[in-house]
């Protein structure tokens, strides 16, 4: 499993942009990637709930 952790807004161009530099980080480590990439993605604690996005 390999993972790549960012913050601020989600966007369809932020979510590309961080899967090709996963993508690129394995290449150079000489690894292949076993399946497709995956979004995984949590609002803070902190966040009130009628604001929590991913529930």
């Amino acid at each position: 499993m390999a993972v790549r952790t960012y913050s601020g807004r989600w966007t369809e161009q932020q979510y590309q942009a961080q899967t090709e530099a996963l993508l690129e980080a394995l290449r150079v480590d000489g690894l292949e990637p076993a399946g497709k990439p995956i979004l995984a993605r949590y609002d803070p604690p902190s966040c009130l709930g009628f604001f929590d996005a991913t529930k």
